[in-house]
């Protein structure tokens, strides 16, 4: 989709890369790739080059780039401390932690990049868990992603990002301690949790399958670490439920419960919660990606407990900085189209021009005949104007018009020899005359009416009013009739025939 946000988790393994690609949909992580590239086995200096170059070819054969890069470093490399600090705001935390590990570390503090997870405010601060890993180790990891040419955003612990995936509101609930252990063949994990907040966190060995020994060896362990775990509140110290996960884990519970009959021992497995939605046709080999799932899913920013050491010296570009080259290109792009568009208007502006000269100069040689005295374009046109005007002046001309004095003259040849009629007024308007006037009597006002009605100019005639003054005992009449030479020349060439 575009302008989908996406996120990439890399485990780095010594044999192999293991990339997971998820984006957000509803709310859910939904993983979309799942991608394995094997790595040689070379020596130390050789490898860091080759695991770069092996992620650069995964990174291009799969289209990626651009999108959050996530990478980890084993929890074993780790120190965490829980730590009181004076200070509320987290920003101001961070900034002064590390000179607060400092005397529980065995490492200078400038030798160090640190960060916390929250765990609650009390009367005498902000309770933390603060972890540091040193610069070496850090650099070592980004030099790997640096000769890969990708600047990844987020460098979390392994089992940070792992522990998302084994929490569930029942078990992880805030009244009590939960305990997490997760079996591993290089390494162990045992976290303590309130809720979903972790509290703190031993690394132990790893375990073998059918290895009796080491099994009670660990047992012991996890026991003596269950019963000396410094709770952060004596009140609430009990633990719950121990959840066991990873490898052979339904066998160690066993072990567990028969070792610890007081406290419940179940087995959590990965993503029963649903936290990652994962496709029915990468789910057959999703197991081998676990941490490379848990990775994509923190670059989502969903993670209950962040850690990032890409802190001072290590942090990564600024959003500006890693959009730079694109906004480069973007605008060089944008500069062509740019200079594109000015040469085709240009080039139309032109080609229009060169258009117009020759219509004008067409148009010249046109009149040259009817209007010899016109030299150029606007002599035509002015003088175009002009006829026009002239011929504005004429627009009620035509072989219908009839002059008004023809119409007056018409009338007096009508009036009966002897008959008296005034005419009081008189309106052509439209080809319709109008007029009103005074006779002596109505057989009168009768003979000149019949007189216009066999005018070769009028048709229609009316007589719309004839009433007779009180005073001067004359009939005054109105009369309306139309004008319509060509009714007029019809009656005359009838009356020649």
């Amino acid at each position: 989709m575009m302008f989908e946000t996406r996120s990439i988790g890399i485990d780095i393994r010594p044999d192999s890369i293991k990339m997971a690609v998820a984006s957000r949909h509803g709310g859910r992580t939904k993983i979309l790739e799942l991608i394995e590239k094997q790595v040689p086995e070379v020596t130390d200096e050789e490898g860091k080059k080759l695991f770069g170059t092996v992620i650069r070819e995964a990174f291009a054969e799969n289209e990626l780039n651009g999108d959050t890069c996530v990478v980890s470093l084993p929890a074993a490399f780790t120190i965490n401390r829980i730590l009181i600090s004076p200070i509320a705001d987290e920003g101001k935390i961070r900034q002064t932690l590390k000179f607060q590990m400092e005397p529980q570390i065995p490492y200078p503090v400038e030798q160090v990049i640190t960060d916390f997870i929250p765990i609650r405010k009390t009367g005498e601060g902000t309770e933390v868990l603060a972890m540091a890993v040193t610069k070496e180790i850090l650099a070592e990891r980004l030099n790997i992603m640096k000769s890969a040419q990708i600047d990844p955003q987020i460098v979390t612990v392994d089992i940070l990002a792992l522990s998302d995936f084994y929490l569930n509101p029942f078990d992880f609930s805030d009244d009590k301690l939960t305990v997490l252990l997760r079996l591993g063949y290089e390494n162990t994990f045992l976290g303590f949790f309130r809720g979903q907040r972790l509290l703190g966190f031993r690394t132990l060995e790893g375990i073998s399958l059918s290895d009796e020994q080491a099994e009670q060896k660990m047992l012991k362990e996890i026991q003596r670490s269950l019963f000396t775990y410094p709770a952060a509140e004596a009140a609430n110290s009990e633990i719950g439920v121990v959840c066991v996960s990873g490898a052979n884990a339904e066998n160690f519970r066993s072990l567990l419960q028969k070792k610890l009959p007081d406290i419940p021992v179940k087995v959590v497995l990965f993503n029963e919660n649903s936290v990652a939605e994962i496709p029915p046709y990468l789910l057959a080999g999703s197991e081998e990606f676990q941490l490379a799932i848990a990775l994509a899913h923190a670059g989502l920013g969903t993670g209950g407990n962040k850690i990032n050491f890409r802190r001072e010296e290590y942090a990564p570009a600024s959003l500006l900085s890693r959009v730079k080259p694109n906004l480069l290109f973007s605008t060089g792009i944008l500069i062509i189209a740019l200079v594109a568009w000015l040469i085709n208007v240009w080039t139309s502006n032109s080609y229009n021009e060169r258009q117009l000269e020759y219509l004008n100069q067409e148009m010249v040689k046109t009149f040259a005949d009817t209007l010899p005295d016109v030299k150029s374009p606007e002599s035509v046109q002015r003088k175009i104007r002009e006829e026009q005007e002239n011929f504005r002046l004429l627009r009620n001309y035509s072989s219908r018009y009839v002059a008004p004095l023809d119409v007056l003259s018409e009338l007096t040849v009508n009036i009966a020899e002897g008959q008296a009629v005034t005419l009081n007024d008189l309106s052509i308007s439209d080809n319709t005359l109008r007029m009103t006037g005074e006779v002596g009597s109505f057989d009168d006002i009768n003979i000149f009416k019949s007189k216009l009605d066999n005018s070769p100019l009028l048709a229609e005639v009316k007589i719309e009013s004839a009433t007779k003054a009180e005073k001067s005992n004359k009939i005054t009449f109105r009369i309306r009739a139309d004008i319509q030479r060509r009714a007029a020349a019809a009656q005359l060439q009838g009356g020649a025939v």
